[in-house]
C-alpha cells in the first residue's frame, strides 16, 4: 500500500513573506526603547517578539497600534535602530511590525549563519 500525499511544510500556505530567525536563550538579542529593555525571541527583517519575563515597568503602557521606535542589539556587538507598529501586546510579550526602519537583510543573514555555526544540532530542530 502507498503512503498518503502529504504536503511539504514549506508549500505556499506555510510561508512567510520573510525569513525569521529563533533564538535560543542564552543569545537573545537585547531590544531596548527608551526605559524598556526585554529579549528577542525570534525577528525578521520586518517584526520582533519581544519577551519581558518581569513584565513591564509599573509607569509604562503599550496598546496595540502604537507606534514605537527603539535598538536591538545583537549579541556580537551590532546594533540596528528600529522602528513599527506594536501588532499584540500581553504582560510578557510585545510583537512589533517593522514598517519604518526595518532590520537589514544582511543582518538577519549573518544572524542565521552565526546560531548555525554556534548550534549545529539545531539546523533540524
Amino acid at each position: 500500500m502507498n503512503e498518503p500525499y502529504r504536503e511539504s511544510p514549506t508549500d505556499a500556505t506555510n510561508r512567510r513573506a520573510h525569513y525569521r530567525v529563533d533564538y535560543p536563550a542564552h543569545d537573545r538579542p537585547v531590544f531596548t526603547a527608551g526605559a524598556l529593555c526585554g529579549a528577542v525571541a525570534d525577528c525578521s527583517e520586518s517584526g520582533i517578539r519581544v519577551l519581558f519575563p518581569a513584565g513591564l515597568p509599573a509607569d509604562a503602557s503599550i496598546h496595540a497600534g502604537d507606534r514605537m521606535t527603539g535598538a536591538v542589539r545583537f549579541v556580537r556587538g551590532e546594533t540596528s535602530e528600529v522602528e513599527g507598529v506594536v501588532v499584540r501586546y500581553d504582560s510578557q510579550t510585545l510583537v512589533l511590525r517593522l514598517d519604518v526602519s526595518k532590520l537589514p537583510f544582511g543582518q538577519i543573514i549573518k544572524e542565521q549563519l552565526w546560531l548555525r555555526a554556534r548550534y549545529p544540532w539545531r539546523d533540524g530542530k
